[in-house]
C-alpha cells in the first residue's frame, strides 16, 4: 500500500522500509494469531518467542540508525550549498541502514519458518494469505480515513496545525511498524477530536459586541502572535473554520487601519481560544 498522501500530510518522509510479505514467509504475528490452529508445542513457542524477541532488539538500534540518518538527510537537504554527490552519499547510507534492517527481517522470517514443521507451515501460509486480504481492507480504510483528513484541512488553505503533525508522527510510526489496526484506531481517535462530521457554521461573526482592549500597535502584535501561536495547536474543524474566518475579517480590518476592529477581533479570537 502506497502512504505516501498521508505521510505527505503529515509532513513525514516514509523511508522505503516495509515488512517483507512473500508468498511462503509468515510473521510473528501471524503465527501468535493462529497458535491454536497451528498446534504448536511448547518447545516450539520457546523458540518462536526467542528468535522474536531477539530480533526485536536488534531490529530497534537499527529502526535508531535509520532514523538518524533521515535526519542528516534532511539537514543535509536545507542547506544551500548543498552538491548531488553529497546528497547522493548520504541518501546512500540511508538505504545501507534500511538494507540491514531488511536483511534481519528476512532472516528472522526464515528462522521463524524454519521451527515450523512441513504441515504447520504449509497451514500457517494459508493462513496467512487469509490475512493479507483482511489487511488489505483495513489499509484501503486507513487510507481513505487519512485522505479525508487530508482534504478536510486542505480546504481551509491553511498550514497543518503542530498538534496534528505530532499525531500524524505517531500513526505514521505505527505505519512504519506495520501496526495497522493501531494505526485505523488512532486515526479513529483523530478524526473524532477534529469534529470533521460536525456541520459547518454558515452565520457570519458579529465582532461588534467584543472589547478591543488595548489597541496600541505593540500591544495589538504581541496579541496577534500569542493568537496565532494559539491557533496553531488547534485540530478541531469547527474552530478552524471560525478562525479563518477571524482571520480575513482581521485582514480587512488591517486594510482599512481599523485598530478598534482589529482589537475586537483578537478578544473575539482570544475567548475561542481560552487565552
Amino acid at each position: 500500500m502506497n502512504f505516501r498522501f498521508l505521510l505527505t500530510f503529515f509532513t513525514l518522509p516514509l523511508t522505503g522500509v516495509s515488512g517483507l510479505d512473500f508468498e511462503g514467509l509468515v510473521t510473528p504475528d501471524s503465527i501468535a494469531a493462529h497458535r491454536a490452529a497451528l498446534d504448536l508445542t511448547a518447545d516450539q513457542e520457546s523458540q518462536l518467542s526467542q528468535v522474536y524477541e531477539s530480533a526485536k532488539a536488534e531490529a530497534e538500534s537499527l529502526e535508531a540508525a535509520i532514523h538518524s540518518e533521515e535526519e542528516e538527510l534532511k539537514d543535509l537537504l536545507k542547506t544551500d550549498s548543498l552538491s548531488p554527490e553529497a546528497a547522493d552519499a548520504q541518501l546512500q547510507d540511508l538505504l545501507d541502514a534500511e538494507a540491514k534492517l531488511k536483511r534481519l527481517q528476512l532472516k528472522t522470517l526464515v528462522t521463524l519458518r524454519s521451527a515450523l514443521t512441513p504441515e504447520q507451515l504449509a497451514k500457517a501460509i494459508k493462513l496467512a494469505g487469509q490475512n493479507r486480504e483482511e489487511t488489505a481492507a483495513l489499509e484501503a480504510r486507513i487510507e481513505a480515513k487519512a485522505d479525508r483528513l487530508k482534504t478536510a484541512f486542505e480546504e481551509l488553505d491553511l498550514t497543518p496545525p503542530v498538534t496534528l503533525a505530532m499525531r500524524g508522527t505517531e500513526i505514521t510510526e505505527m505505519l512504519r511498524r506495520f501496526e495497522l489496526t493501531e494505526a485505523d484506531q488512532a486515526l479513529d481517535a483523530l478524526i473524532a477530536e477534529t469534529g470533521i462530521d460536525e456541520a459547518a457554521d454558515t452565520e457570519p461573526i458579529d465582532f461588534s459586541t467584543e472589547d478591543p482592549g488595548d489597541i496600541d500597535l505593540e500591544v495589538l502584535k504581541q496579541r496577534y502572535e500569542t493568537v496565532t501561536e494559539a491557533a496553531g495547536k488547534v485540530i478541531s474543524l469547527p474552530l478552524l473554520r471560525q478562525l479563518v474566518k477571524g482571520r480575513d475579517a482581521l485582514e480587512l480590518a488591517k486594510q482599512n487601519e481599523d485598530a478598534t476592529q482589529v482589537g475586537r477581533i483578537l478578544t473575539w479570537a482570544e475567548k475561542k481560544l481560552a487565552l
